[in-house]
């Protein structure tokens, strides 16, 4: 019973103390907890931003790459080497090109029919057809009895103007004086206009004939040509204004382009021409236009002149004529050596990202023609490669790079 009483008065201050330390230990530990899930959720954040940061910066070197895996590179000496020009590309008027079929015919302006002035026989030939002849070169020799008149007529009055011009005016009368002197001129020209030379006529006048008899003249070139046709035989009587040969100078030679009426407008003067004959292509431009349409082929007739210095075509041959006119609209215009085509087909320039760097663009052509493409698909002013576009698309087929993938 002491004994009892004894434990219970100690054991109840002790009970009290215990639940005390208990409802602080309590009380700490859940202080502590909150700390350190924030701790762990920082360690969280910390670690997500990091990995983010790690994409970014992997992200960023591989659009490096790839930038860098459409540029191509030559040092200055490369560019020179494979003949690499850059120059930027600038709107310009527009050339549009009109074709028609054509026809080579002789420039008749360089076409000359000989033909005696008066009734003759031919004595002798001096060329053959198809024979160049020069300028003045004889071609025929002839032998008239109206030319023998003349000369004998015009040898009389000569002698009697020698004469009259010696007494003089004051003694022969001035009457007499003109009348001598008048018929003395109209027998010089009568003998020339029948077609002796102005040196013929002063050497016959003082006897000298070279190598023809009174009565004998020669036909002459007036222009340097071909023999194109040479109707006439030797002996034969030849009556005046009759075409003994055709002389033609191919040296040039018109294509006579027939277009349709309706094309809206009036072919100008000097306008450029291709002439592709044969497979062969000329240059030519514009110098007349018909005024009249063709009852047969309801066309009109443009006429083409082209150079022909070694006598390669004829009149005849057909051809296929390219006009280029230009036009009040503009684009972007750039030569046939600056576009390559890729493997799919499409057209491609190399743009110049930095020196001796090209970077290939694809673009689009909207207008051909011989020698140059207009396109879309670039800027104005964009610096490409006008020359040496195959080296650049060699160097870059070799790094493997395609465009379709940049």
């Amino acid at each position: 019973m002491n004994i009892y009483r004894h434990f219970n008065y100690f054991a109840k201050p002790l009970m009290a103390a215990g639940l005390l330390l208990l409802l602080i230990g309590s009380q700490a530990f859940a202080q502590d907890t909150p700390d350190d899930d924030h701790d762990h959720e920082e360690e969280l954040v910390s670690g997500a931003a990091a990995d983010e940061h790690a994409d970014e910066v992997d992200h960023d070197h591989d659009d490096e790459e790839e930038e860098g895996a459409g540029l191509v590179s030559f040092s200055a000496s490369q560019l020179t080497m494979a003949g690499i020009v850059v120059k930027p590309i600038v709107r310009q008027p527009l050339r549009v090109q009109l074709s028609a079929p054509g026809e080579v015919v002789n420039n008749q302006y360089r076409t000359t029919h000989i033909a005696p002035k008066i009734t003759a026989q031919v004595v002798d030939r001096n060329v053959v057809l198809g024979q160049e002849v020069a300028e003045g070169g004889h071609l025929l020799t002839l032998y008239s009895l109206d030319l023998l008149e003349a000369q004998s007529e015009l040898l009389v009055a000569y002698k009697e103007w020698q004469r009259v011009e010696e007494l003089g005016e004051q003694t022969v009368g001035a009457g007499r004086f003109t009348e001598t002197k008048a018929v003395f001129d109209e027998l010089y020209s009568k003998v020339g206009a029948y077609g002796m030379t102005e040196q013929e006529i002063q050497d016959s006048l003082i006897g000298q004939h070279d190598d023809h008899n009174l009565g004998e003249f020669d036909l002459l070139a007036p222009h340097a040509g071909i023999v194109l046709s040479d109707d006439f035989s030797v002996g034969e009587t030849i009556e005046a204004g009759r075409t003994l040969i055709k002389l033609v100078d191919e040296s040039t030679v018109w294509v006579e382009a027939s277009l349709p009426p309706d094309i809206g407008f009036r072919m100008p003067e000097n306008t450029p021409a291709l002439v592709n004959i044969q497979g062969s292509t000329f240059e030519g431009y514009v110098i007349q236009q018909s005024h009249l349409i063709d009852e047969a082929t309801r066309t009109w007739k443009v006429r083409v002149i082209v150079d022909n210095p070694d006598h390669t075509l004829h009149a005849g041959l057909f051809a296929d004529v390219v006009f280029t006119i230009t036009s009040e609209s503009q684009g972007l215009v750039v030569p046939d050596s600056a576009l390559m085509r890729v493997s799919d087909g499409d057209w491609t320039v190399f743009i110049e990202r930095g020196p001796g760097q090209f970077e290939q663009t694809e673009v689009e052509i909207v207008q051909s023609s011989p020698g140059f493409k207009v396109v879309e698909g670039i800027q104005e002013n964009t610096r490409i490669a006008v020359e040496g576009a195959f080296y650049i698309a060699s160097e870059m087929a070799k790094s493997g790079f395609d465009p379709h993938d940049h």
